[in-house]
């Protein structure tokens, strides 16, 4: 990337696995096939607007609490920021930095007219009652009040929001400007103007693609096995979505333990008592398991529906899902994929490989995805069989710190060669 000063920031310490360093390095991983729009680089690693807010309110004991919420308008270069909003103890600036930034790319990248942002607020709201949660989601949307708006920046739910807490939003926003004003966030419950599957919408997402992986890999989803990372609106949606097609739901893991039982888990109780302070560790329907036990479940779909930033190498590797086998195994893992890249980390030095689909070539049938993720999955020498796919694919490398990525002949000796 350009000089220090281009990403360096003052107010946030990134580290390589932090939220805002795994942003910044997926913006360095694209720099070089950007072009002459590489000198805007230094635009996508500095967010617009930051804003940190004291969130004071009583308790009801008549106490006086503090919380810390943010508010990032990343970019609005293409139309008012739109992101989500998150209740969580574990929330950071940096955190919603990152979140921020990848809205900006997520909107560019389906061609929606916003731009990115994020909000947050370093709360557990499950300690909160009702009225104490009100209070909150009021005091916070007055204290952002003046970055948001129909215009400016549409805030949505996220981590522990829903639909309640927009129309608090929603009201308290129409009360400060002396208007109801329903276009200030998305998400709301239906008598507002709500949209009809917004809640589930995203589990569903999730449910869609291991389906359509299912068809891929040749496995059944009736009596399949599930583990679920993440028991909130995403994880809990898609473990009924997955339920509904006769699969088992056989492990689950919130922030607060992992319960698991081999027949499944009961999805509609479990939903219930998540919902209550200290998450699925009540549910009586089931066995405790251990953190690291939790990914080496035996299952057939893994399912990582958390917070960002969960999954470790060491965790990876001990997945038993064949999914993640494929993607994950010792010493050799896929660290992200999309539609024109793969890459990886081979061996103890970390070297980064690139794979990218050539020049103007077809995009991949579903057949060459699938032959190309059992061939990462053999031994070292495998590489040198990527000549075997049909898909024209250059291979790149790229040592640690290196800065852009030099291209290496094409086919299986220079595979062999790295």
């Amino acid at each position: 990337m350009s000089d220090a000063s281009t990403t360096t920031l003052s107010y946030v310490t990134p580290t390589p696995t932090s939220p805002w360093g795994t942003y910044l390095a997926q913006i360095e991983a694209v720099e070089p096939y950007l072009g002459s729009l590489s000198r805007w680089i230094g635009t996508l690693t500095r967010p617009k607007r930051a804003l940190i807010v004291d969130v004071p309110i009583e308790m009801d004991d008549g106490s006086i609490a503090h919380y810390e919420g943010y508010r990032v308008q990343h970019s609005l270069s293409r139309g008012p920021g739109k992101g989500g909003v998150r209740f969580h103890p574990d929330v950071t600036l940096e955190e919603v930095m990152a979140l921020a930034g990848w809205m900006t790319v997520k909107n560019a990248a389906v061609n929606l007219p916003f731009g990115g942002a994020k909000g947050g607020v370093r709360v557990d709201p499950k300690v909160l009652s009702r009225k104490e949660l009100e209070r909150l989601t009021r005091r916070y949307t007055s204290e952002i009040g003046l970055l948001i708006g129909p215009q400016r920046d549409i805030p949505a739910p996220d981590v522990n929001t829903d639909a309640q807490i927009m129309a608090w939003m929603m009201d308290t926003y129409s009360a400060n400007v002396g208007a109801t004003t329903t276009g200030v966030v998305t998400g709301k419950p239906l008598m507002l103007g709500g949209s009809l599957g917004r809640v589930k919408a995203t589990g569903r997402g999730v449910y869609f693609v291991g389906r359509e992986l299912a068809k891929r890999l040749n496995v059944d989803i009736k009596g399949a096995r599930v583990a679920i990372q993440g028991f909130g609106n995403v994880g809990s949606v898609t473990a009924e979505m997955f339920a509904e097609a006769g699969a088992k739901i056989v492990a689950v893991q919130d922030q607060y333990g992992s319960v698991h039982h081999p027949a499944g888990l009961d999805v509609a109780q479990l939903t219930a008592v998540a919902r209550q302070p200290g998450g699925v560790t009540g549910y009586r329907g089931g066995e405790s398991l251990a953190p690291e036990e939790f990914w080496a479940t035996d299952c057939e779909f893994l399912i990582p529906a958390a917070l960002e930033g969960q999954r470790t190498d060491d965790d990876g590797s001990g997945s038993r899902a064949p999914g993640s086998r494929h993607r994950r195994p010792p010493g050799r893992h896929c660290e992200r994929r999309g539609c024109h890249r793969l890459v990886l980390r081979v061996g103890p030095g970390l070297q980064l490989l690139l794979l990218e689909r050539g020049g103007n070539q077809p995009a991949p049938r579903p057949d060459h995805d699938r032959r190309l993720c059992q061939h990462l999955g053999h031994p070292p020498a495998a590489p040198g069989h990527l000549a075997h796919c049909s898909v024209h694919y250059r291979l790149h490398a790229r040592p640690p710190g290196a800065g852009r990525t030099r291209a290496l002949p094409l086919g299986a000796p220079a595979a062999q060669n790295l």
